[in-house]
This record gives C-alpha cells, sequence and structure tokens, in this order.
C-alpha cells in the first residue's frame, strides 16, 4: 500500500512529499516553493525516516521545525456513481460489466442529470442509489435491460417507476430518498 505525506520545513519555507511503499520509504519530491541546497539533501534523512511507522516519533521529535500532514486521496462523485454501478450489474447479473467510454460518457450525463433534478451531489447518489436498489421491482420490460446507455435514455421512465414502487411500499425504499424525484414529477 502506498501512502503520501506533506513535510513542511519551515525555517527554508520548503515542503517535500514523502512517499512510502508497504510501510518502507520509497522518494520524496520538492512540492511547493522552497530550495534544498547541497548541505540539507545531506541531512534530509534527519527529517524523512525510513519506516513509516517511525513518522510518529519523528513529528515529536520536530515540532515547530517540521509540519507532517497525511495526504488523504478524495474519491471523485463520478467514482462513486461507478462503484455503485458495478456493485449493482455484478449482483444482478452475476458478472462483470463491460463498461467503455460511452458507458462512462452516459454515466457522467446520468450524474449531471441527477445532479440538477436534486440540486445536492450526495443527494444525486443516494437517488441513483434508490435507483439501482429498486431494479429488481421495475416493470419487466426496464428491469431486462440494464445497460447504461439504456437508462440514460429512459431515465424520466424508470424514475416514474421508481416513484410507483416506493409509493405502493412495494420497494422498501424510504420518501427520504427519494424526495426529489416526487418534487420533480
Amino acid at each position: 500500500m502506498t501512502t503520501h505525506y506533506h513535510a513542511h520545513i519551515i525555517a527554508i519555507e520548503t515542503k517535500v512529499k514523502i512517499t512510502y511503499n508497504n510501510g518502507s520509504f520509497k522518494r520524496f519530491e520538492i512540492v511547493k516553493k522552497g530550495k534544498l541546497a547541497p548541505n540539507h539533501l545531506l541531512n534530509i534523512g534527519r527529517i524523512i525516516p525510513i519506516k513509516e511507522q517511525d513518522l510518529t516519533r519523528f513529528i515529536l521529535e520536530k515540532e515547530g521545525k517540521v509540519i507532517y500532514s497525511k495526504i488523504e486521496k478524495q474519491v471523485s462523485l463520478y467514482a462513486e456513481y461507478t462503484t455503485v454501478w458495478f456493485d449493482f450489474y455484478r449482483n444482478f447479473m452475476g458478472i462483470e460489466p463491460n463498461f467503455t467510454k460511452i458507458d462512462g460518457a452516459n454515466l457522467k450525463k446520468i450524474m449531471d442529470y441527477l445532479g440538477k433534478i436534486t440540486n445536492d451531489s450526495s443527494a444525486s447518489l443516494e437517488l441513483w442509489k434508490a435507483m439501482l436498489a429498486n431494479w429488481d421491482n421495475m416493470d419487466d420490460f426496464h428491469k431486462n435491460n440494464t445497460d447504461i446507455k439504456y437508462i440514460y435514455s429512459q431515465i424520466n421512465k424508470i424514475l416514474s417507476n421508481v416513484k410507483r414502487i416506493n409509493e405502493s411500499a412495494y420497494g422498501g425504499v424510504s420518501n427520504d430518498e427519494l424526495q426529489s424525484i416526487v418534487n420533480e414529477l
């Protein structure tokens, strides 16, 4: 597993990125203005531990001289939509989906449309989850068409279908999750 940290060296106003692979030092690079003079390079080991597990000790020892922070990778909304789609398809069809550039473009269009009707990215993701969670209860015609291109082309009908399922208490999805659909339709 690869992890990354920033180390801001206060005295010389330089920020370096430190990379560890499976707990062992892999590399460092300058990421913000500042320079490392030759004598700084010779002493870089004083601020970068060889083992990631020693970083806690370095943080305490270098307090006021170096500020360490872990770089957390943010998952994009598109990646979340894709994950939900892949999980749905695997569970529903029992196989891995074939996902092409065209599918990716249609998924982005679905994401944009759901974002417009909900005015909230997290609500649009929940709506996407609700749509796919109710797929088993769709009309047979929709149920047999799980292609993303089809879902995008029929999204209004599918949302109506989900609304009907919810209103009949047949699907078990809460009204909170589908409130945006009810307001729009």
